[in-house]
Protein backbone atom coordinates (compact mmCIF):
# COMPACT_ATOMS: atom_id res chain seq x y z
CA UNK A 1 0.00 0.00 0.00
CA UNK A 2 0.87 3.40 -0.34
CA UNK A 3 0.23 6.06 2.23
CA UNK A 4 -1.11 9.23 1.70
CA UNK A 5 -1.66 12.52 3.17
CA UNK A 6 -5.21 13.09 3.51
CA UNK A 7 -5.97 14.99 6.64
CA UNK A 8 -2.17 16.04 7.81
CA UNK A 9 -1.75 14.93 11.23
CA UNK A 10 -5.41 13.10 11.44
CA UNK A 11 -6.36 10.99 8.41
CA UNK A 12 -4.10 8.90 5.75
CA UNK A 13 -5.10 7.17 2.51
CA UNK A 14 -3.52 3.90 1.74
CA UNK A 15 -3.65 3.24 -1.88
CA UNK A 16 -2.82 -0.05 -3.72
CA UNK A 17 0.83 -0.42 -4.90
CA UNK A 18 -0.30 -1.12 -8.18
CA UNK A 19 -2.13 2.45 -8.83
CA UNK A 20 1.66 3.72 -10.10
CA UNK A 21 -0.15 6.76 -11.76
CA UNK A 22 -0.42 8.30 -7.95
CA UNK A 23 3.09 8.56 -7.73
CA UNK A 24 3.49 11.63 -10.34
CA UNK A 25 1.44 13.61 -8.87
CA UNK A 26 -0.66 11.91 -6.20
CA UNK A 27 -3.86 11.33 -5.49
CA UNK A 28 -6.25 13.99 -5.84
CA UNK A 29 -9.32 14.21 -3.29
CA UNK A 30 -12.46 14.87 -4.49
CA UNK A 31 -15.05 16.60 -1.92
CA UNK A 32 -18.68 17.60 -2.85
CA UNK A 33 -19.70 20.77 -0.92
CA UNK A 34 -23.27 21.54 -0.08
CA UNK A 35 -24.51 24.85 1.36
CA UNK A 36 -28.06 25.04 2.65
CA UNK A 37 -29.23 28.31 4.31
CA UNK A 38 -32.92 28.89 5.05
CA UNK A 39 -35.10 31.76 6.60
CA UNK A 40 -37.96 31.28 8.18
CA UNK A 41 -39.85 34.90 8.75
CA UNK A 42 -40.55 35.85 12.91
CA UNK A 43 -44.01 36.41 13.47
CA UNK A 44 -45.59 38.32 16.45
CA UNK A 45 -46.19 36.50 18.94
CA UNK A 46 -50.00 36.57 18.27
CA UNK A 47 -49.53 35.55 14.47
CA UNK A 48 -48.89 32.04 13.75
CA UNK A 49 -47.55 32.55 10.14
CA UNK A 50 -46.30 35.74 8.72
CA UNK A 51 -44.71 34.37 5.43
CA UNK A 52 -43.15 31.31 3.81
CA UNK A 53 -39.19 30.06 4.10
CA UNK A 54 -36.86 31.01 1.31
CA UNK A 55 -33.44 30.35 1.21
CA UNK A 56 -30.32 29.22 -1.33
CA UNK A 57 -28.87 26.03 -2.23
CA UNK A 58 -25.82 25.73 -3.50
CA UNK A 59 -23.00 22.89 -4.58
CA UNK A 60 -19.49 23.08 -5.01
CA UNK A 61 -16.64 20.65 -5.70
CA UNK A 62 -13.88 21.10 -3.65
CA UNK A 63 -10.48 19.16 -5.12
CA UNK A 64 -7.40 19.07 -2.97
CA UNK A 65 -3.64 17.86 -3.16
CA UNK A 66 -1.19 17.01 -0.80
CA UNK A 67 1.76 19.17 -1.43
CA UNK A 68 4.04 18.82 1.64
CA UNK A 69 3.48 16.68 4.79
CA UNK A 70 1.75 19.54 6.33
CA UNK A 71 -0.18 21.53 2.98
CA UNK A 72 -3.04 20.63 0.92
CA UNK A 73 -3.41 22.56 -2.13
CA UNK A 74 -7.42 22.93 -3.28
CA UNK A 75 -9.48 24.43 -5.96
CA UNK A 76 -13.25 25.06 -5.64
CA UNK A 77 -15.13 25.25 -8.19
CA UNK A 78 -18.94 26.05 -8.40
CA UNK A 79 -21.76 23.46 -9.71
CA UNK A 80 -25.09 24.85 -9.29
CA UNK A 81 -27.28 26.76 -6.96
CA UNK A 82 -30.38 27.79 -6.66
CA UNK A 83 -33.45 29.56 -4.36
CA UNK A 84 -36.57 28.58 -3.40
CA UNK A 85 -39.69 30.49 -1.39
CA UNK A 86 -41.90 33.16 -2.70
CA UNK A 87 -41.19 34.98 -5.88
CA UNK A 88 -40.28 38.46 -3.94
CA UNK A 89 -38.54 36.48 -1.23
CA UNK A 90 -36.77 34.59 -4.69
CA UNK A 91 -35.62 37.77 -5.97
CA UNK A 92 -34.44 39.02 -2.78
CA UNK A 93 -31.94 35.97 -2.30
CA UNK A 94 -30.65 36.19 -6.29
CA UNK A 95 -27.92 38.65 -5.66
CA UNK A 96 -26.62 36.81 -2.45
CA UNK A 97 -27.48 33.33 -5.09
CA UNK A 98 -25.27 35.16 -7.90
CA UNK A 99 -22.26 36.09 -5.34
CA UNK A 100 -22.10 32.52 -4.24
CA UNK A 101 -22.17 31.43 -8.19
CA UNK A 102 -18.97 33.71 -9.06
CA UNK A 103 -17.02 32.93 -6.55
CA UNK A 104 -13.06 32.44 -6.63
CA UNK A 105 -11.79 29.14 -8.06
CA UNK A 106 -7.93 30.07 -7.78
CA UNK A 107 -6.16 27.92 -6.19
CA UNK A 108 -5.49 27.95 -2.16
CA UNK A 109 -3.44 26.17 0.19
CA UNK A 110 -4.25 24.79 3.41
CA UNK A 111 -1.55 24.68 6.00
CA UNK A 112 -1.88 22.36 9.10
CA UNK A 113 -0.75 21.73 12.69
CA UNK A 114 -1.41 19.03 15.34
CA UNK A 115 -4.32 20.71 15.92
CA UNK A 116 -6.02 21.47 12.41
CA UNK A 117 -6.04 24.19 9.84
CA UNK A 118 -3.18 26.82 11.51
CA UNK A 119 -3.20 29.12 8.31
CA UNK A 120 -4.68 29.59 4.42
CA UNK A 121 -2.44 30.83 1.78
CA UNK A 122 -4.55 32.58 -0.83
CA UNK A 123 -4.27 35.63 -3.83
CA UNK A 124 -4.12 38.15 -2.50
CA UNK A 125 -6.71 39.67 -4.93
CA UNK A 126 -9.40 37.64 -3.61
CA UNK A 127 -12.82 39.36 -2.89
CA UNK A 128 -13.38 39.42 0.52
CA UNK A 129 -16.92 38.01 0.54
CA UNK A 130 -15.03 34.65 -1.21
CA UNK A 131 -12.61 34.63 1.57
CA UNK A 132 -15.04 34.31 4.72
CA UNK A 133 -17.30 31.67 2.30
CA UNK A 134 -13.84 29.61 1.41
CA UNK A 135 -13.48 29.69 5.09
CA UNK A 136 -16.91 28.47 6.09
CA UNK A 137 -16.16 25.23 3.63
CA UNK A 138 -12.60 24.75 4.68
CA UNK A 139 -13.49 25.09 8.70
CA UNK A 140 -14.86 21.83 7.78
CA UNK A 141 -11.56 19.97 7.09
CA UNK A 142 -10.33 21.31 10.76
CA UNK A 143 -10.48 18.82 13.56
CA UNK A 144 -9.40 21.78 16.13
CA UNK A 145 -7.75 19.30 18.52
CA UNK A 146 -4.98 16.85 18.20
CA UNK A 147 -7.09 13.87 19.64
CA UNK A 148 -3.90 13.00 21.33
CA UNK A 149 -4.92 9.42 24.23
CA UNK A 150 -8.10 10.33 23.02
CA UNK A 151 -10.54 7.56 23.40
CA UNK A 152 -14.36 7.08 23.31
CA UNK A 153 -15.83 10.02 25.52
CA UNK A 154 -16.69 13.41 26.14
CA UNK A 155 -14.25 15.63 27.00
CA UNK A 156 -13.98 19.92 26.90
CA UNK A 157 -10.97 21.89 24.65
CA UNK A 158 -10.51 25.34 23.14
CA UNK A 159 -10.71 25.26 18.93
CA UNK A 160 -10.65 27.75 16.55
CA UNK A 161 -12.90 28.32 13.85
CA UNK A 162 -14.82 30.84 11.80
CA UNK A 163 -16.29 32.57 14.54
CA UNK A 164 -13.01 32.92 16.51
CA UNK A 165 -11.55 31.09 19.43
CA UNK A 166 -14.15 29.41 21.74
CA UNK A 167 -14.23 26.21 24.69
CA UNK A 168 -15.79 23.57 22.98
CA UNK A 169 -17.30 20.12 23.76
CA UNK A 170 -16.04 17.18 21.92
CA UNK A 171 -18.11 13.79 21.92
CA UNK A 172 -16.14 11.00 20.47
CA UNK A 173 -17.76 8.11 19.90
CA UNK A 174 -18.10 4.88 16.98
CA UNK A 175 -21.33 3.27 15.98
CA UNK A 176 -22.18 0.30 13.44
CA UNK A 177 -22.13 1.13 9.76
CA UNK A 178 -25.71 -0.60 9.76
CA UNK A 179 -26.78 2.34 12.10
CA UNK A 180 -25.84 4.85 9.76
CA UNK A 181 -25.60 3.98 5.11
CA UNK A 182 -22.14 3.40 4.03
CA UNK A 183 -20.64 5.32 1.45
CA UNK A 184 -18.41 3.17 -0.65
CA UNK A 185 -16.20 4.60 -2.81
CA UNK A 186 -15.53 3.36 -6.36
CA UNK A 187 -11.30 3.41 -6.02
CA UNK A 188 -9.98 0.64 -3.55
CA UNK A 189 -8.42 2.31 -0.67
CA UNK A 190 -8.92 2.90 3.23
CA UNK A 191 -8.71 5.87 5.42
CA UNK A 192 -6.48 5.76 8.47
CA UNK A 193 -6.38 7.48 11.84
CA UNK A 194 -3.38 8.10 12.77
CA UNK A 195 -4.55 9.63 16.48
CA UNK A 196 -3.69 5.56 17.78
CA UNK A 197 -6.96 5.59 19.88
CA UNK A 198 -9.39 6.58 17.18
CA UNK A 199 -9.45 2.97 15.27
CA UNK A 200 -11.10 2.53 12.64
CA UNK A 201 -12.79 -0.85 11.53
CA UNK A 202 -14.53 -2.10 8.49
CA UNK A 203 -17.92 -1.94 10.46
CA UNK A 204 -17.86 1.12 12.13
CA UNK A 205 -18.12 4.51 11.74
CA UNK A 206 -16.06 6.93 13.81
CA UNK A 207 -18.06 10.47 14.93
CA UNK A 208 -16.52 13.33 16.60
CA UNK A 209 -19.83 15.89 17.03
CA UNK A 210 -18.45 18.98 18.34
CA UNK A 211 -20.76 22.10 20.39
CA UNK A 212 -19.40 25.40 20.45
CA UNK A 213 -20.05 27.56 23.72
CA UNK A 214 -20.54 30.86 22.39
CA UNK A 215 -20.60 32.60 25.55
CA UNK A 216 -17.17 31.13 26.13
CA UNK A 217 -14.50 32.87 24.05
CA UNK A 218 -11.67 34.60 24.37
CA UNK A 219 -11.56 35.84 20.68
CA UNK A 220 -14.72 36.36 18.39
CA UNK A 221 -14.55 37.25 14.93
CA UNK A 222 -15.41 41.30 14.26
CA UNK A 223 -17.52 42.56 11.80
CA UNK A 224 -18.51 38.81 11.13
CA UNK A 225 -22.14 38.42 13.31
CA UNK A 226 -23.28 41.00 15.77
CA UNK A 227 -24.12 39.13 18.66
CA UNK A 228 -22.30 35.24 19.69
CA UNK A 229 -24.94 34.20 21.97
CA UNK A 230 -24.82 36.67 24.79
CA UNK A 231 -22.12 39.21 23.63
CA UNK A 232 -22.71 42.22 21.64
CA UNK A 233 -18.77 41.98 19.33
CA UNK A 234 -20.22 44.42 16.74
CA UNK A 235 -22.93 46.60 16.53
CA UNK A 236 -24.12 47.56 13.16
CA UNK A 237 -23.76 43.95 11.86
CA UNK A 238 -27.70 42.88 11.07
CA UNK A 239 -26.70 39.16 11.98
CA UNK A 240 -26.44 36.74 14.82
CA UNK A 241 -25.66 33.51 16.02
CA UNK A 242 -27.21 31.83 18.20
CA UNK A 243 -25.81 28.20 18.22
CA UNK A 244 -23.54 26.21 16.38
CA UNK A 245 -22.51 22.53 16.28
CA UNK A 246 -20.13 20.34 13.75
CA UNK A 247 -19.99 16.68 13.17
CA UNK A 248 -17.61 14.83 11.54
CA UNK A 249 -17.66 11.03 10.81
CA UNK A 250 -15.49 8.60 9.08
CA UNK A 251 -15.05 5.28 8.06
CA UNK A 252 -12.29 3.22 6.60
CA UNK A 253 -14.04 4.35 3.24
CA UNK A 254 -16.18 7.47 3.68
CA UNK A 255 -15.54 11.15 5.44
CA UNK A 256 -18.05 13.63 5.83
CA UNK A 257 -18.34 16.64 8.15
CA UNK A 258 -20.67 19.30 8.58
CA UNK A 259 -21.54 22.67 10.44
CA UNK A 260 -24.73 23.59 11.34
CA UNK A 261 -25.30 27.31 12.58
CA UNK A 262 -28.69 28.88 13.78
CA UNK A 263 -29.37 33.00 14.48
CA UNK A 264 -31.45 35.79 13.46
CA UNK A 265 -30.59 38.30 10.42
CA UNK A 266 -32.50 41.14 9.73
CA UNK A 267 -32.88 42.38 6.16
CA UNK A 268 -35.47 45.15 5.27
CA UNK A 269 -36.93 45.75 8.12
CA UNK A 270 -38.15 42.40 8.42
CA UNK A 271 -35.99 39.59 11.23
CA UNK A 272 -35.72 35.98 10.15
CA UNK A 273 -34.52 33.11 11.47
CA UNK A 274 -31.65 31.34 9.84
CA UNK A 275 -30.65 27.96 9.57
CA UNK A 276 -27.20 27.40 7.91
CA UNK A 277 -25.95 24.13 6.76
CA UNK A 278 -22.64 23.00 5.22
CA UNK A 279 -21.19 19.38 4.37
CA UNK A 280 -18.65 18.32 2.70
CA UNK A 281 -18.68 14.50 1.45
CA UNK A 282 -15.46 12.71 0.22
CA UNK A 283 -16.87 11.56 -3.41
CA UNK A 284 -13.47 10.38 -5.21
CA UNK A 285 -9.82 9.97 -4.78
CA UNK A 286 -8.11 9.94 -8.37
CA UNK A 287 -4.66 10.08 -9.76
CA UNK A 288 -3.82 13.83 -10.01
CA UNK A 289 -3.38 14.87 -13.79
CA UNK A 290 -1.15 17.61 -12.93
CA UNK A 291 -0.07 20.24 -9.75
CA UNK A 292 -2.59 23.13 -9.21
CA UNK A 293 -1.32 26.30 -11.14
CA UNK A 294 0.59 29.13 -8.48
CA UNK A 295 -0.88 31.18 -6.09
CA UNK A 296 -1.21 34.70 -7.44
CA UNK A 297 0.39 37.10 -5.17
CA UNK A 298 -0.11 34.90 -1.98
CA UNK A 299 -0.99 36.19 0.99
CA UNK A 300 -1.61 34.12 4.63
CA UNK A 301 -5.00 34.83 7.10
CA UNK A 302 -6.18 31.92 9.68
CA UNK A 303 -9.44 30.42 9.94
CA UNK A 304 -11.33 33.24 11.85
CA UNK A 305 -13.27 35.37 9.34
CA UNK A 306 -12.38 38.92 8.32
CA UNK A 307 -8.24 38.04 9.93
CA UNK A 308 -5.80 40.02 8.53
CA UNK A 309 -4.40 38.94 5.32
CA UNK A 310 -0.58 39.05 5.32
CA UNK A 311 1.31 39.97 1.96
CA UNK A 312 4.03 36.83 1.61
CA UNK A 313 7.21 37.58 -0.60
CA UNK A 314 8.00 34.83 -3.25
CA UNK A 315 10.42 33.15 -0.78
CA UNK A 316 8.24 30.67 0.40
CA UNK A 317 5.52 30.62 -2.62
CA UNK A 318 5.54 31.88 -6.70
CA UNK A 319 4.72 35.22 -6.54
CA UNK A 320 3.12 35.73 -10.28
CA UNK A 321 2.53 39.72 -10.77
Amino acid sequence: MIAATFIPFFLAAQLPTEYKQYEVHGPEYIFAVNINLTRIPQCPYDVLMCGEPSGIHATHHLHCISKEKNTLTCRLRYVDGATFGTANEKEDLQDAMDTRAKITDAPFDLIFNEDGIESIVMSKMTRPYDINLLKVIIELLHVGDDFDDIEDGTFDSTATSTIGRCNVTFHVFHRSTTENAKTELPYRFRLKAIPPKLHLTPNENLVIYKVTHLNHCDYYAEHYFRKYGDTVVSEYVEAELENMVSQMELSETSFSSSTLRKGISITSNKIYNIIENTKITLKDVQSASSELPAIVKPAKTGLIANDDIISLSSTNYINID
